[in-house]
């Protein structure tokens, strides 16, 4: 029955060769099954003849967890579907396919007035990379971490094995972040939540960097959780970011209905604003931008929007700051050795100020260019290197690892939410100690004996 459900690689399947990163990998064969049966299928015949399998989503992410490097590559993409709607214990649930995107899933649960809070600004990753990297979103700071909101995970080992996990089961928490490492999430149950009364964006513009991370720092203190109305988002957006962002533009259909920046702007700052009384949001964005003018933003120049379809159109122009600077690495590589270089440290006692003047002063050190965009609250900045030639990639390479090492030694959480895959592999194993390795190791054996599964991802 699924005899043909295996194809061999051709050339018409070089899209499943790399993700957002552009790090390119190799497949001997590629599959995309509909449903669990075929998935077993599969799997017992890969097993049978020990051969690796690199599980893929949509291909959106950025450390090339998702492209295979050997053996076969099983695409997720078709197995997709949400089930209707309950409310379980007081909690609205959905059960969802792994290869579900987040646009689907969103526009489904918006029928009933719901959402799933973990909302990563990449509309087009799937539920099941959202769990494999424990995708954050620039709601993180309000909402907390997407295990928060699963209830269920129906998974698959190598052998073709079913497996159903509820929260209460000790393994349970060993899939989120684990990048397929352990097994394969083919489906799940979301919590829920109601979608707020009042949903608000608001984008202050800023002609000079230094206030602007000054009042970032000031905004970190502040108090932003009333009863009634709660700051969800706060994302930095520098102005080599937005040149980026605006370079898009002219080609992208889903920025056109964004305006233009004021002349001058040397970053700007979108605060996103949730809450069930209108008066009381009201209140908190006048005390933001009251705090915002003091620090030279002019008020004037400000963008306030509100309900779910206008704050979406400012959620798509943040989207776009990582989407515009991964586009531009295709123009610049000279091989496939090459690709994105990036990092999303989470510095939990520095400021913003002081953070993003560590950054600016090792990259002028080096003669290179960075874009910085990312979540203010939790100062978990998106950092991108953009190398001009080769020898450049190399040297940020260095400073990569860096930055990196500065981050361990100060208890920065390092590697955060895109995941290690196989570009911060490296940096990862020279980071951690050999007992939390050989705790890995034996973790990897016990889920995965023969090593079949996702080949090449944060360890070999």
């Amino acid at each position: 029955m699924y005899e043909n459900s295996i194809e061999k690689y051709s050339s018409t399947y070089d899209d499943y060769l790399t993700d957002e990163s552009k790090f390119s990998g190799s497949f001997e064969s590629i599959s995309f099954p509909k449903d669990i049966d075929e998935m077993k299928y599969i799997l017992m015949e890969m097993k049978k003849n020990k051969v690796p399998v690199t599980i893929q989503g949509s291909m959106t992410g950025i450390c090339g967890g998702s492209v295979p490097v050997k053996g076969h590559a099983m695409n997720m993409s078709r197995f997709s579907g949400i089930s209707g709607v309950e409310k379980v214990d007081g909690t609205h649930r959905v059960r969802v396919k792994c290869g579900t995107v987040l646009d689907e899933l969103k526009s489904e649960l918006s029928r009933n007035d719901l959402f799933w809070p973990p909302e990563p600004t990449e509309t087009l990753a799937t539920v099941g990379g959202v769990l494999a990297t424990s995708a954050k979103g620039i709601s993180h700071y309000h909402y907390g971490d997407v295990s928060n909101y699963v209830s269920e995970l129906t998974v698959l080992d190598i052998s073709g094995n079913v497996s159903v996990l509820t929260e209460s089961d000790s393994s349970f928490s060993d899939y989120f972040g684990s990048e397929g490492m352990f097994g394969l999430v083919v489906e799940c149950e979301l919590k829920l939540i109601k979608i707020p009364k009042e949903t608000w964006g608001i984008v202050f513009f800023f002609n000079y960097e230094k206030p602007l991370l000054k009042w970032l720092d000031n905004v970190r203190m502040m108090d932003l959780k009333g009863k009634e109305s709660y700051v969800v988002a706060v994302e930095y957006i520098d102005d080599i970011s937005l040149e980026h962002i605006y370079e898009m533009k002219e080609t992208s259909s889903s920025l056109k209905a964004i305006p233009e920046v004021p002349e001058g702007t040397k970053g700007m700052v979108y605060v996103e604003i949730h809450g069930n009384d209108e008066d009381s949001v009201l209140e908190m964005a006048e005390e933001l931008m009251e705090t915002a003018e003091e620090y030279g933003s002019d008020p004037s120049t400000a963008w306030a929007v509100n309900g779910q379809k206008e704050v979406e159109k400012i959620r798509v122009m943040r989207h776009a700051a990582p989407e515009s600077i991964n586009n531009s690495i295709r123009t610049v590589r000279e091989k496939k050795t090459t690709g994105k270089l990036a990092t999303d440290i989470m510095w939990k006692d520095r400021g913003v100020s002081e953070t993003v003047e560590y950054y600016r002063k090792s990259a002028y050190e080096r003669g290179l260019e960075i874009s910085i965009f990312g979540h203010v609250m939790d100062n978990h900045l998106h950092v991108n290197i953009l190398y001009k030639d080769y020898a450049e990639y190399e040297t940020g390479k260095q400073m990569l690892l860096r930055w990196s090492e500065d981050a361990f030694s100060d208890n920065a959480d390092v590697f955060n939410e895109h995941g290690i895959g196989k570009i911060k592999k490296d940096i990862y194993i020279n980071l951690i100690s050999k007992n939390k390795k050989d705790l890995l190791k034996q973790r990897k054996n016990l889920y995965d004996p023969d090593g079949l599964w996702n080949p090449g991802n944060v360890f070999d």
